[in-house]
């Protein structure tokens, strides 16, 4: 009875691991097809293992084991499923892993009963009992992770992998842990910290790695951003520049009327306001660089209608700077500055900006009142209510100086807030 009880545990230990490494590597192995293919699969290393058997006897068997079921199991995953080496072999170590709980529960019954027989009814208890919880719900997350780059494969994999080397090693192919030896007892623990180093080092250079790229995410978007202001100003001047076109004619036709009446009053007032609309629509030159008279320009008229005073102190010389990576700086800064007025009495509203060069090297500030000085975490403004306006935008003119290698300042005296920046 013993002998039908160890058949029936290698093989439902086989079709265990063949199952739980390949919902790992991410296949599905509740449609029917996968489910046909892998049965098949495991009647053909079944076929292997029982050869093995026939040939060179039972304990030989669990020596060859990762020749006659590990690998077979590995080269099918990689050249059926098309799954890349380092998914399979971490499935793989894991799946090895995973059936250490079947192992363990049946030594303890075996110590508790001193019955072989009652070991392996446990065993088969707890491999019927674990498949479905392991496959339907801890495979879902190992199997996004085993399919992910290669670098956080590996760092998971770690530890599965040395598990599985140290168990062949020292239980599988020599007695070392079983006959208590002190050298093994105290790999142990090396081991986990080998592991724990190791996998604290890849593990900080992925974040490393991963807070670089959110960061030059973050840059994109913020020159997609500055794209997308331009674009709506453009459209908002050409329509201006279509309206007025289109109210030429009625203009002339009135002013032509008046003429002839001789209220050149009257006459007068219309040319005067028919200029102020083409001031609007007109680009004033700040500077020899097009691109911040044209966004100056359209922050003047924003101004006006906020009824906020713009004073531009602009002296560029040579800019050596990525005048593209300056501009999402700029228009940021301007932005959060003209948002923080809203809460200032119109009479009291004011921006200043200051633009220039020394030594090759670019110099912006931007100043203006606030009705409450904003609070500060780790030297960027943070908002502490709806609507103050700083706090949003100040992360990214930080990033985007960081990334041009210059340095950022801000800071609030007198309720007078400024930004300076040096790039």
């Amino acid at each position: 009875m013993t002998s039908i009880l160890y058949v029936t545990h290698g093989a439902l230990l086989l079709i265990f691991g063949v199952f739980v490494t390949s919902s790992f590597a991410g296949i599905n192995v509740r449609s029917r097809r996968n489910f046909g293919i892998l049965i098949i699969l495991c009647m053909v290393i079944g076929m292997l293992q029982f050869g093995t058997w026939s040939a060179v006897g039972d304990s030989a068997v669990w020596d060859f084991y990762p020749l006659i079921t590990h690998l077979p199991l590995a080269i099918f995953l990689c050249l059926f499923y098309h799954k890349r080496l380092e998914t399979v072999l971490a499935s793989v170590f894991t799946a090895y892993m995973f059936c250490q709980p079947v192992k363990w529960f049946g030594v303890i019954a075996q110590y508790f009963t001193g019955s072989e027989f009652i070991e392996y009814v446990v065993r088969i208890a707890v491999i019927l009992v674990s498949a479905y919880p392991i496959i339907r719900f801890i495979s879902p997350f190992l199997s996004r992770i085993y399919n992910r780059e290669r670098r956080s494969v590996v760092i998971l994999a770690l530890m599965p992998m040395i598990y599985y080397v140290f168990d062949y090693v020292t239980i599988v192919y020599t007695d070392l842990w079983i006959n208590n030896n002190r050298i093994v007892a105290e790999f142990v623990p090396l081991m986990l910290v080998f592991v724990y180093l190791t996998v604290t080092i890849m593990y900080s250079n992925e974040l490393e790695a991963k807070m670089y790229a959110e960061q030059k995410a973050s840059i994109i978007k913020i020159a997609d951003d500055q794209q997308q202001k331009e674009i709506e100003t453009m459209r908002r001047n050409q329509n201006e520049i279509r309206v007025m076109h289109h109210d030429m004619r009625l203009f002339m036709n009135t002013l032509s009327l008046c003429i002839e009446r001789g209220d050149i009053g009257r006459a007068k007032d219309l040319l005067t306001s028919y200029g102020a609309r083409l001031d609007e629509t007109r680009t004033k030159r700040y500077c020899s660089i097009d691109v911040i008279n044209y966004i100056l320009s359209d922050f003047d008229v924003k101004c006006r209608d906020a009824k906020v005073k713009f004073v531009p102190r602009i002296k560029l010389g040579n800019v050596t700077t990525d005048i593209n990576s300056f501009l999402p700086i700029l228009t940021n800064a301007l932005d959060n500055a003209l948002e923080a007025q809203k809460l200032i009495a119109e009479d009291e509203r004011w921006i200043e900006l200051r633009i220039q060069t020394s030594d090759g090297r670019l110099l912006m500030a931007v100043e203006n009142p606030v009705d409450k000085a904003p609070r500060f975490e780790d030297g960027i403004p943070v908002s502490t209510r709806s609507g103050e306006g700083h706090g949003y935008g100040t992360k990214s003119i930080s990033y985007m100086t960081d990334h041009l290698g210059g340095k950022v300042k801000f800071s609030v005296d007198d309720n007078i807030f400024a930004v300076k920046v040096i790039i």
